[in-house]
């Protein structure tokens, strides 16, 4: 894809980005790879986790006005599942996850 959205990190087609997992401490990673990452997790779960590489650049550029290549969304999703397959499970059964649900 071309870099014609300025939203597009243009040293991204440089080199591949980083992939950022959150919580970062601040700083640590570059906004616009937390944005990235942020953009394809949540593409992920209204799509599904099985969801192909063009749906989810779609979705990502119609939702976040993000250009992403199926490359840097295949090293994200992949990041995502290892990170999602490490996630602590508590004595209940459910995720580590923290995040006041009910």
């Amino acid at each position: 894809m071309t870099a014609t959205d300025p939203k597009q990190d243009s040293a991204a087609r440089e080199v591949p980005p980083k992939v950022v997992m959150p919580p970062a401490p601040p700083g640590e990673s570059s906004p616009a790879a937390v944005d990235r990452t942020r953009a394809v997790s949540e593409a992920l779960a209204q799509l599904g986790d099985e969801a192909d590489c063009r749906a989810v650049a779609d979705h990502v550029a119609r939702t976040r006005g993000l250009t992403l290549s199926a490359d840097d969304i295949d090293a994200i999703c992949r990041e995502l599942r290892n990170h999602a397959k490490l996630a602590p499970q508590s004595p209940r059964g459910d995720s580590g996850d923290r995040g006041g649900g009910s």
